[in-house]
């Protein structure tokens, strides 16, 4: 979520998420990360669109981190 809400993400497919992980010391298999994206979307915190739109996070995942993050 952190990274869907920086300054010049508006979205982001899975291989640019896993790169950043991956950067981050998290290394997911694509499985992995798309049961991640499926619990956050089911959650309301991030929107997932078909083709090159990628994820974005929801407002209520704005809200999420200004609680939490």
């Amino acid at each position: 979520l952190k990274y869907l809400s920086s300054e010049g993400v508006p979205s982001a497919g899975r291989n640019v998420l896993q790169m950043h992980l991956k950067n981050e010391g998290m290394i997911l298999t694509e499985q992995q990360l798309r049961y991640r994206q499926k619990l956050l979307y089911d959650y309301g915190l991030i929107t997932i669109e078909r083709g090159r739109k990628g994820s974005q996070i929801a407002e209520k995942g704005r809200r999420f981190l200004s609680l939490f993050g």
